[in-house]
């Protein structure tokens, strides 16, 4: 589904189901809010995968979503807090540098930290949310 860019200007409800093999999955309802130029993060993103999480280790309330760019070997981490006024809502707040061809990603919230697959190098990056740096050299 192609969702026309003159839409993402403000949030709109949507609903999804999927036929595939001649069966359809049951409607799910979702929104969007906005699109993020990936672009700012790096010249050719191509991203790749996406997990969130509310808040890092025991600080407030302040959800984040960390997108994996494998056009550009990095990982960036985008402000999803609503709160109103905010200058940093939906915009890119760092990239670090990773493996290469990163295709998947998970948080662990409690200790602030992602796991990224590196594809392309057949490696693992660990990356350090809270300080936006690799906490160790890539995993093999």
């Amino acid at each position: 589904m192609t969702v026309p860019k003159s839409l993402l200007s403000m949030p709109h409800h949507y609903a999804l189901e999927v036929v595939s093999g001649g069966f359809t999955s049951n409607p799910a309802d979702f929104i969007v809010v906005k699109a993020v130029d990936m672009k700012v993060a790096c010249a050719t993103p191509n991203p790749s995968s996406v997990a969130i999480a509310d808040q890092l280790g025991n600080s407030a309330f302040s959800p984040i979503a960390v997108v994996t760019n494998s056009g550009c070997n990095s990982l960036s981490v985008i402000d999803l807090n609503p709160v109103p006024g905010s200058l940093t809502f939906g915009t890119v707040l760092k990239s670090v540098s990773i493996g290469a061809a990163p295709q998947g990603v998970a948080i662990s919230s409690h200790l602030g930290m992602a796991v990224v697959a590196n594809s392309g190098a057949g490696t693992a990056s660990i990356v350090n949310l809270v300080t936006g740096a690799e906490a160790v050299a890539d995993v093999k």
